[in-house]
This record gives C-alpha cells, sequence and structure tokens, in this order.
C-alpha cells in the first residue's frame, strides 16, 4: 500500500478493535495483537475451515510423481531464496520440476522471481512451470503430476498473521505437504498433517525435506491420509460454525436452552 493509505488502514484496524464488542482472529498471531491493543474485549481464534468433499471432488492419487507444486502471491519468500531453492532442489532431486502456480498480490511482484531464476545458468536448477492462476477444473491435471506441495515461508508479521485457505485446501485434497513452520502453517501441519519444516530453514534445508518426500511413497501415503482426517477432525465448519455460535452467545448473554 501507498504510505498513506497503509497508516489509514492501521488506524482504521485499531479504531475497530477498540471498539468492538467481540473480535473473532483466523490467526495465533492476530490474537495476540488484538490483546496488546485491546486485552479487556472477547476474542476467539477462528482459522479457516473447510467443508468435507463430496464423493468424487479433487483428490490426490500417488502415481509415483516427481513434480513439486508451489502455490504463490509471490510473497512468501524472496526471489533468492525461490532460485537457490531450485538449484539445490535440481542436485538431491534429479527429474523434479517445479510448477509454480498463482497470481501476485500485486501486478508485477512476479517478476522478479522470474528473473531470479531465469538468470541461473542452464542446467543447473530445477525446471520451472509459470502456471498462473490454475482453474478449479484443471487443478486434477495438475496434481496428477505433483509428488508434493510446497509452502515456504518467512518468519515475518505477513506470514504469521495470514490463515492459508489454500493450504487448507490442499492438505483436505490429501496432497502430500512440506510447509515452513511459521504462523498458522505450524497449526495446520501438526500431528504429522505436514511435513514441517523449522521456520528460518534455508533453502538446502528445505529442498533436503522436500527430496526426502518425494523418494518415500509411503510417507507421501501417510501424509496423505493424516491430512486429510485431521482437516476434517479439526477444520470442518460445522464445528468452527458451533464454537463461533458459542462465542457470540458469550458476548450477547444468550443461554443454550
Amino acid at each position: 500500500y501507498a504510505p498513506l493509505l497503509a497508516r489509514f488502514l492501521a488506524w482504521q484496524e485499531e479504531w475497530g478493535i477498540r471498539h468492538a464488542d467481540g473480535i473473532t482472529a483466523a490467526s495465533r498471531w492476530l490474537v495476540e495483537r488484538v490483546q496488546s491493543v485491546a486485552p479487556r474485549i472477547p476474542r476467539h481464534y477462528l482459522p479457516n475451515g473447510v467443508t468435507p468433499p463430496a464423493a468424487g471432488d479433487l483428490h490426490w492419487q500417488p502415481q509415483d510423481q516427481r513434480d513439486v507444486l508451489f502455490f504463490s502471491r509471490f510473497v512468501e519468500v524472496s526471489p533468492a531464496w525461490l532460485a537457490l531453492f531450485a538449484q539445490v532442489l535440481h542436485e538431491v532431486a534429479p527429474g523434479a520440476r517445479l510448477l509454480v502456480a498463482g497470481t501476485p498480490v500485486q501486478p508485477g511482484l512476479d517478476d522478479a522471481y522470474r528473473r531470479a531464476l531465469a538468470a541461473l545458468a542452464p542446467g543447473s536448477a530445477t525446471p520451472v512451470e509459470w502456471l498462473g492462476y490454475v482453474q478449479l477444473e484443471d487443478l486434477a491435471a495438475i496434481y496428477a503430476r505433483a509428488g508434493c506441495a510446497i509452502f515456504p515461508a518467512d518468519a515475518v508479521p505477513l506470514q504469521q498473521a495470514k490463515c492459508s485457505v489454500r493450504l487448507a485446501t490442499t492438505l483436505l485434497a490429501g496432497m502430500p505437504v512440506v510447509a515452513s513452520a511459521v504462523g498458522e502453517q505450524a497449526a495446520y501441519g501438526a500431528e504429522g498433517t505436514a511435513r514441517l519444516v523449522p521456520a528460518g530453514a534455508t533453502p538446502r534445508a528445505f529442498a533436503a525435506e522436500v527430496a526426502t518426500v518425494l523418494a518415500a511413497p509411503a510417507e507421501q501415503a501417510a501424509l496423505s491420509r493424516q491430512a486429510h482426517a485431521r482437516l476434517l477432525q479439526r477444520y470442518d465448519w460445522a464445528l468452527l460454525g458451533g464454537q463461533l455460535d458459542a462465542f457470540y452467545r458469550q458476548i450477547l448473554g444468550i443461554n443454550r436452552p
């Protein structure tokens, strides 16, 4: 945002927090921020949930895939980080291809990433396909190519504050995931739901974890099963909606009949 607009939005956010009767927040980082701004206002942690899939909905199936899927808005890590990751992945997982899906959160943000990867010496890095925005009906074909999806993230407020619907739906679909343990990614990926990489891990360390998953069909299958089951168990909107209803009733002083 432009500096003046950013200042206005920050003021608007804090004004709203201080004058609310109750606040819901989709990340623990935001809950802590609310606590620091307005410690006496009731607050409720409400992460993004999932809807139980219907028969025939998208679900990942193991087929000895070698490609790596990266859903990106081009703000998660730096261009230099991604370029080094692609180089190391080429060393530790020969034959893999990096599939970059998504559009930049602001026009032009992807340019630096494209330049960083294009500047690598030919044959020195994993080949990259820039898929752009992927329509829902095209996801099945992408999933059929990918052995895992990656969600790297810098340990900065932007990544700590967000609660990724894309990560939730990817896990629900049973795609094996390797993710930085940053913010809500650590919560979604807990209990073996994803292969979590410590916050601040180097591109080399992250690539090594990805290579391990790609080389282990049994782990891919275990991650797939656990991801699907835990998302339904912990993040079903019916469950989260019930918790939200209880929070609203608490604020309004309404007792259940």
